[in-house]
């Protein structure tokens, strides 16, 4: 049998969730703001604007910011969501492309399971399993986004779990339950490093272009603004310390997937999503300083 990938992505509810920087009391106007030059609106204190693909939204990101590094972030599909694209084939089909003529390298928040590390391992894969609730599709999906971007010309790289890091976390499991914070920090230690490790690399592509690693995971480990007490699960604060401002943090989500998110309704970017999102266009939010969100086209039905 061969190895296959374990798909981690956005782990657990816990990795769905976030807190939004409060912008300053002058950047919520009573009422919405009329279109600037690049057609940005601003109504409660959050710009957006609308593209006309998913594609198009990212590429002008990528030009407003010129960032070094991207963390792209997902609120993962589970069993039983509405049966729409997940984020991460709707990214592989639409969104490498656009970051294919600017990338060098892609990681994804990922790793091969091959059967090297015993009993241990086995132990974590299976509570890792039963705790993300994942569709049989979404390994094919992941696999299908790594392959395309060795197509593309980017650079596909995934984790490098290791036997200790089984031992760990089969230690900390209870019950045959995953242990969410040792299994959390694990995969934050392990993205910061590979990010890293790229960024150290001579480029893999030619010198004439600019280098640009991409990052794709759960919607927590690229956080700009982590959620008090959960900072230790974002590799953004560290990544930043290497490339500064060249960070941004790109979070990407499927209409149907977040719109009966309890959690998410809280933030102040919600209502605007909740208003603009449509089934004809691609909305972009900016909820910080280099900290966005993407939101997919609903589907039509």
């Amino acid at each position: 049998m061969r190895a296959v990938l374990l798909v981690l992505l956005a782990l657990l509810a816990l990795a769905c969730r976030r807190t939004d920087p409060p912008p300053p009391p002058a950047a919520r106007p009573a009422a919405p703001r009329a279109p600037d030059a690049g057609g940005r609106q601003v109504e409660e204190g959050i710009p957006y604007r609308h593209f006309a693909s998913p594609g198009a939204a990212l590429a002008a990101v990528l030009a407003e910011t010129k960032p070094l590094v991207v963390g792209l972030g997902e609120v993962h599909e589970k069993k039983g969501s509405v049966k729409v694209a997940s984020a991460i084939k709707r990214f592989g089909v639409e969104l490498l492309p656009a970051l294919a003529r600017q990338g060098t390298d892609l990681i994804v928040e990922t790793w091969r399971v091959d059967g090297r590390c015993g009993a241990e391992e086995k132990k974590v894969v299976k509570a890792v399993e039963k705790a993300t609730l994942r569709p049989e599709t979404t390994e094919d999906e992941v696999l299908d986004a790594l392959l395309r971007a060795k197509a593309l010309g980017l650079t596909p790289h995934i984790l490098s779990v290791g036997c200790k890091d089984y031992q760990l976390l089969a230690a900390r499991q209870s019950g045959g339950a995953v242990d969410a914070e040792a299994l959390l920090g694990m995969i934050t230690r392990h993205l910061a490093g590979k990010a890293e490790a790229v960024l150290g690399a001579p480029a893999s592509r030619p010198a004439a272009r600019p280098r640009l690693v991409v990052l794709y995971g759960g919607a927590l480990h690229n956080d700009l603004y982590p959620v008090e007490g959960l900072e230790a699960f974002s590799y953004a604060p560290a990544l930043e310390k290497k490339v500064g401002e060249r960070y941004v943090e790109v979070d990407l989500y499927v209409p149907e997937n977040i719109e009966g998110d309890a959690t998410l309704a809280k933030d102040p970017w919600f209502p605007v999503f909740k208003r603009h999102a449509s089934a004809s266009r691609t909305l972009l939010l900016e909820r910080g300083e280099r900290s966005y969100i993407l939101v997919f086209p609903r589907t039509r039905r």
